[in-house]
């Protein structure tokens, strides 16, 4: 697993470096994957100018953690009924024309953006420099987010068949060495208008393979995403219109097998469905990035 990035003796270095005398991430893109257009999301992410640009002093994590298998909101006392993620959750018969869904798709507020791929060669390292990141990065070490930063690692650390991305470059290396080069992003477009509201589905392809990858957006003060394998899904792209006739495009994810799945799940919940009957669907969170064979 590709260690997390923290910043050291190189800090200093980073103020005067600029992202225009790195190679582009885009250029890394086009290489990688020519036939696979950047989605906005992604390009929005890529850090340009200094460092002062980049804004690794803010952490902004949303009211919700994304990270569906979490069984509550983090961090706060939310109830499962009022928890927002009851809205991303569907079955596959609702994957048709006409459906009308109240969904969640608010656009999601961590800015975070990846670090360029020099500045992460400088220096990888995990939790045994995580004290000198967060005296670099933060003003207070014992606030709450230096304890965010100390969970994101611990989440980095755990698991296998992952890996944490700091760099676009990372990610993509880990998505294509599982997947190949011929492949697909699905990713949820953010709605700023209201949390929830009623969607139509105005079209949708389906995507053949059963294999995929999804990186999940942590809370650091610069992009970290925790990237795993998938089997036994089925992906979606799908598009949907709200009441005032924006068209919003969606990835949406189906697990055909759930019965390793808690009975507490969220889903089993909302659904009204248990452990292993019918495949269990989902929107790509906000601020995940799922990953699909190029195959429809």
């Amino acid at each position: 697993m590709q260690p997390l990035v923290v910043l050291i003796s190189t800090f200093t270095l980073i103020f005067v470096a600029s992202y225009a005398s790195l190679q582009p991430a885009e250029t890394y893109w086009n290489s990688v994957l020519p036939n696979t257009p950047m989605p906005k999301t992604i390009q929005d992410r890529l850090m340009s100018g200094s460092v002062h640009d980049w804004g690794v002093s803010k952490i902004h994590p949303d009211i919700c953690a994304f990270y569906i298998f979490f069984p509550l909101c983090i961090g706060s006392n939310i109830k499962a009924k009022d928890d927002p993620r009851r809205y991303i959750f569907l079955t596959e018969s609702d994957l048709k024309l006409g459906t009308k869904k109240n969904l969640y798709l608010m656009k999601s507020s961590n800015n975070a953006n990846f670090l360029p791929q020099k500045v992460d060669d400088l220096d990888a390292s995990t939790s045994k420099n995580l004290t000198v990141a967060i005296n670099l990065l933060l003003s207070h070490p014992t606030s709450a987010e230096a304890k965010d930063m100390r969970n994101t690692i611990d989440m980095c650390e755990a698991g296998e068949d992952n890996a944490c991305a700091t760099t676009l470059e990372a990610m993509l290396d880990f998505t294509t060495s599982r997947l190949g080069n011929n492949i697909d992003t699905l990713i949820s477009e953010g709605d700023t208008e209201v949390k929830i509201q009623s969607y139509s589905i105005s079209d949708l392809k389906i995507m053949k393979s059963k294999k995929s990858i999804v990186c999940h957006k942590l809370t650091y003060p610069y992009a970290v995403y925790k990237c795993h394998s998938m089997s036994d899904t089925r992906a979606y792209k799908v598009s949907m219109v709200n009441a005032n006739g924006k068209k919003i495009n969606v990835g949406v994810v189906c697990h055909i097998d759930t019965s390793r799945w808690s009975p507490k799940h969220l889903a089993f919940e909302v659904l009204n469905v248990k452990p292993g009957t019918i495949p269990v669907c989902h929107l790509v969170p906000g601020d995940s990035i799922a990953w699909v064979p190029n195959e429809l």
